[in-house]
């Protein structure tokens, strides 16, 4: 990697593609370490996302987050930006499953690729079995990212104190990961919810542990290793992964503002899957709230259905506008948003303390 320095004098949008370069480098010379050993469907489930390419949000966080402390030797930093990814394009792979999702950034989903594959090689198969294969290899697949993504956090200790890098694998194995689950859990079981019984602070934990606690584990991980502390010995590895944690609830409240509002060429997705999928988002939660009989009685008629119209999605976002819920949400992601901001402006290094404020309007100020 460049010179910490002069990496410090990028602009943002520079400063990101170097790492996504980064990232991507790195990921393509370790994916040809296993090839021989999987399968060519797992290879290719393994591979997608990983060199697809992405935000890097979580990558450019350690990163920043390493150089709050007055790091200087960024090199050393790509693996565990690697190992952050990594785990976090598991979580994707599985979630995809779990929403039946057939694309993501515009291009097929890992179970939907595989599934096409499998049925280009084998068209007398039936429809069914070549679903449950894709879903199937997908889940090998995510379980294989995530540990690998251990194994490149292991591998850290060729630069780092060995008491350093076992604080993050026992993070990431005791908070992080059991977390992150029940986050997902947690989601699903929303949906199953009547809307009246969800409450907005039952999503706003959801949203924290299925989206903020990775945010805060990677702003955790490049301050422990900058510091050369253990993460529990470090209080600025705390101060930064609380805010990233802010940060990811107002991350995942535009999300939802954009599922419903957004352009569905720069999103990869329908507008409206939410609302098709069922999901108790904020905006639902808050517009419930405020809705007549008559709305509550539509909106119940929505929510979940899978051939959902043209004018419900319309109808959708109208509640949301006049009921104030659409104002609630960016007013509660703004409030989350200078949260954040108030800790990345104890960071005494002027560059590094901007980048860290690019980096969260980049969450929240975002069309995709």
């Amino acid at each position: 990697m460049d010179n910490a320095n002069d990496l410090r004098k990028l602009a943002y949008p520079d400063l990101v593609a170097f790492v996504s370069r980064a990232v991507r480098k790195g990921f393509e010379g370790f994916l040809r370490l296993a090839d021989e050993d999987f399968t060519p469907d797992l290879r290719e489930a393994t591979e997608a996302y990983l060199l697809r390419g992405g935000k890097c949000l979580r990558p450019t966080l350690l990163m920043l987050s390493a150089l709050a402390t007055g790091e200087r030797q960024v090199e050393r930093l790509s693996t565990a930006m690697m190992a952050v990814e990594c785990y976090h394009t598991a979580t994707l792979v599985h979630d995809d499953i779990i929403d039946h999702d057939e694309l993501r950034r515009g291009q097929p989903t890992v179970h939907t690729l595989v599934a096409r594959r499998i049925a280009s090689r084998y068209p007398r198969l039936d429809a069914a079995k070549v679903t449950d294969y894709g879903m199937a290899t997908a889940i090998v697949a995510g379980d294989i990212l995530f540990g690998d993504s251990a194994q490149l956090f292991s591998l850290l200790t060729s630069h780092y104190p060995c008491k350093v890098v076992n604080s993050i694998l026992a993070f990431q194995s005791t908070e992080l990961h059991p977390g992150l689950l029940l986050g997902e859990q947690l989601d699903m079981e929303l949906e199953m919810m009547a809307l009246q019984d969800v409450t907005p602070r039952m999503v706003e934990k959801m949203m924290r542990l299925k989206t903020g606690l990775l945010l805060g584990f990677a702003a955790r991980v490049g301050a422990a290793l900058g510091s050369r502390k253990p993460i529990d010995k470090c209080p600025l590895a705390e101060t930064l992964g609380k805010a990233a944690e802010a940060a990811g609830i107002a991350f995942q409240i535009q999300d939802d503002i954009l599922g419903l509002f957004g352009d569905e060429a720069q999103l990869g997705k329908p507008i409206g899957s939410d609302l098709r999928e069922g999901k108790p988002t904020l905006l639902m939660v808050k517009a419930w709230e405020k809705a007549t009989a008559a709305e509550r009685k539509r909106l119940k008629k929505i929510l979940g259905n899978p051939k959902l119209a043209q004018e419900d999605v319309a109808f959708a976002r109208s509640l949301v506008e006049h009921t104030g819920a659409l104002a609630a949400c960016q007013n509660r992601a703004t409030r989350l948003v200078k949260e954040a901001e108030k800790a990345f402006q104890s960071i005494s290094d002027d560059l590094v303390r901007n980048h860290l404020i690019a980096w969260l309007n980049s969450l929240v100020k975002r069309e995709k």
